[in-house]
């Protein structure tokens, strides 16, 4: 519980000097995990006339450490002493799990540096763990803790226009690039490779015969992910089993549950448009300024009222370099 042999406090709370009674009755980091406990065996003493909040240091550790002793002179029944031990030992053991959490804790840097290896590799958790130096559990739970941190902020980075400038915005950006009106958004799908889950496996086998979760994707035109992913973005069949993630082509098979893929790939896309927002360079991201606040005004058609005839016409105006 030591930083250091030269440094004799604890690693925990860092304010004194570390040794059993401050590791049992004192410590500050432990407070919560030793008081629920604490609490428990003074009620049971005061109930055998032992007034437990009245007692030494000393005497508290002695109670807790070894109470045959107390159990003698007390003459308490067997019964009570192995009532009062379990809650000891009880303590004893949440006391030294909360202690290893806490020192062998990641810190935040740690955790994402880690969660970013797995994004962008999509390797094993294990070999994963051999390149940085942590056991396979240690990765699986900083992927997990991180994930869910980016999922519970998406609606601050992943949003579809609503109002009508964001929409003119959406519009005009598109027009100014493609010379296509009234676009909010594009859109495309592609099947993401997973392993076969335990459940429903049928569900998840494509016609290509092997099993893969069906993403969709809607960007405007700067490159931005702006369909928010669904809250239950999971469902039965494998035709419906969607998620809005801005990358189109699989490069690796994702080892994980299908309702863990949908997490990944939604964190991926809120950390794509985190990036476009601090303007970190991306290779497939074109370079577009556009300052155009008005919407593209669209000559009406006037022709026959048939899809032949209006796609003629949309391409015609709107894609013939010679006009």
């Amino acid at each position: 519980m030591c930083k250091d042999e030269t440094d004799p406090k604890c690693l925990l709370c860092a304010k004194e000097e570390v040794n059993i009674e401050h590791f049992i009755l004192k410590c500050e980091s432990l407070r919560i995990v030793r008081n629920a406990i604490l609490q428990e065996i003074t009620t049971t003493l005061n109930a055998m006339g032992i007034q437990f909040d009245e007692l030494s240091t000393n005497e508290k550790l002695q109670h807790i450490l070894d109470l045959t002793p107390i159990a003698k002179e007390k003459k308490l029944s067997p019964v009570s002493v192995v009532q009062i031990k379990r809650l000891t030992r009880r303590l004893l053991y949440q006391l030294h799990i909360a202690r290893y959490k806490m020192e062998t804790a990641l810190t935040v840097e740690q955790q994402v540096c880690i969660a970013l290896r797995f994004y962008a590799s999509g390797s094993f958790l294990q070999v994963i763990g051999d390149t940085m130096g942590y056991d396979k559990a240690t990765v699986s739970r900083a992927v997990n803790d991180v994930t869910n941190a980016l999922i519970d902020v998406k609606d601050n980075f992943i949003q579809w226009p609503k109002d009508i400038n964001s929409k003119n915005r959406m519009q005009c950006g598109f027009h100014r690039q493609m010379n296509f009106p009234n676009v909010l958004g594009c859109s495309d799908c592609t099947h993401v490779r997973i392993k076969g889950p335990s459940e429903d496996e049928e569900a998840f086998a494509n016609r290509k015969r092997h099993h893969s979760v069906n993403v969709q994707a809607v960007c405007d035109y700067e490159g931005q992910v702006d369909t928010k992913s669904r809250d239950n973005c999971c469902r039965q069949t494998h035709s419906s089993y969607e998620l809005k993630i801005v990358k189109s082509e699989p490069v690796f098979k994702v080892r994980m549950k299908p309702e863990k893929v949908c997490r990944v790939f939604g964190a991926c896309a809120i950390l794509h448009n985190i990036a476009l927002t601090r303007n970190e360079p991306l290779d497939d991201v074109c370079d577009v300024d556009v300052h155009q606040d008005q919407p593209v005004q669209v000559p009406p058609f006037e022709g026959e009222q048939d899809s032949r005839h209006i796609r003629e016409h949309i391409a015609r105006v709107f894609f013939n370099r010679n006009t």
